[in-house]
């Protein structure tokens, strides 16, 4: 099993107001490529938090779709977490890490296209985030 790719697929300031109602997505130009491979590992980092809450945090879901316009989430829960306790802190670097297929997840075939929506916990929150990605194929 080698390491087939890995690239930042996202590098952006995510504003405030980005809830699981009105999350941000990576952009479609990588929509193929993160259906490419079987096995997906994913880090996010999180810098420049501001929030007013106690309890800001972050969450990642991979969505999946066979048209590349109508996507559902490939989990019923986060695949990457940041908990919202003690949340996300405004003085460090956050970093959190997570997997397709992960403990939780049995791994079915991904659709062609793939994306990622990720949001805050809290809408007063906002922070530059950065997504990192590496995929691999699974051993035959």
């Amino acid at each position: 099993m080698s390491r087939r790719t890995n690239k930042l697929i996202f590098d952006d300031y995510v504003p405030l107001n980005t809830t699981s109602a009105t999350p941000v997505y990576t952009s479609s130009e990588f929509y193929r490529s993160l259906a490419r491979f079987d096995q997906i590992a994913i880090q996010v980092i999180v810098d420049n938090v501001t929030r007013s809450g106690a309890t800001a945090g972050l969450a990642l879901q991979i969505e999946t779709s066979g048209s590349g316009r109508h996507f559902t989430k490939l989990n019923g829960t986060p695949d990457v977490s940041i908990a919202a306790s003690p949340g996300l802190v405004t003085t460090a670097t956050n970093v959190a890490t997570g997997s397709y297929p992960s403990v939780s997840s049995s791994g079915g075939a991904l659709l062609g296209f793939v994306r990622f929506a990720f949001y805050f916990t809290e809408a007063t929150t906002a922070a530059h985030v950065k997504v990192y990605v590496t995929q691999r194929d699974q051993a035959k």
